[in-house]
């Protein structure tokens, strides 16, 4: 894991926009989101940097929130490096929309960096490609499709 880096994800005064949370409430209780399970094999991600014009580095995510999302792929991605995320989500399929979620994205940790891949890693979002896809993510995860991670 990176120096500064924390594997429960970015706290509420780390995100953008954000007020922090009273110190009193537990870890689980500090998050600004909630924070959503899928399944990672059925939850495709493609990741590019924004200054990258080479090929998307390829992942599944674990769990997603409004605020960012824990995700793994064989490339690892330095804390800090802004990102474009391609997310698909299971479930996130209805007639007439998109199946994919556009992001852009800042790496804040990296889990054992030093070991083999696939590297577990986390990011929070700083913007969608379009108002759809924070609408069309807000829908799925408020739409009970999903269980709430601990």
């Amino acid at each position: 894991m990176s120096i500064g880096s924390h594997p429960s994800g970015p706290g509420p005064s780390e995100i953008p926009g954000h007020e922090p949370l009273p110190p009193e409430l537990k870890p689980s209780e500090r998050r600004a989101h909630a924070r959503f399970s899928v399944q990672p094999f059925y939850s495709p991600l493609h990741v590019r940097g924004l200054n990258d014009s080479g090929d998307p580095v390829e992942g599944f995510v674990y769990d997603v929130s409004l605020g960012g999302l824990r995700f793994e792929a064989d490339q690892a991605i330095p804390p800090g490096t802004p990102i474009e995320l391609h997310i698909t989500l299971p479930l996130m399929h209805s007639a007439g929309s998109r199946r994919t979620l556009e992001a852009r994205a800042n790496v804040v940790w990296i889990e054992d960096e030093d070991d083999p891949p696939p590297y577990k890693m986390a990011a929070v979002f700083t913007g969608f490609a379009d108002p759809s896809d924070e609408r069309r993510l807000r829908q799925q995860l408020e739409g009970g499709r999903y269980q709430r991670a601990a």
